[in-house]
């Protein structure tokens, strides 16, 4: 499987749930705001995580 990022593989699903017409438009919304929530949120993690590997090593 090819390297994909996070936000394209966020727009390639919510594009499959549109062509499979799986899903209205307000339960898109609502997977898409869920989904960046958790990029923010694994973002912040990892920024913590470095700090906390710096401050370690130093």
């Amino acid at each position: 499987m090819k390297p994909v990022l996070l936000n394209d593989a966020i727009d390639l699903y919510l594009q499959d749930l549109i062509e499979r017409k799986e899903a209205p438009e307000t339960t898109l919304k609502s997977k898409r705001n869920t989904l960046w929530s958790f990029v923010y949120f694994a973002i912040q993690m990892c920024t913590i995580m470095q700090r906390k590997v710096q401050n370690f090593a130093s």
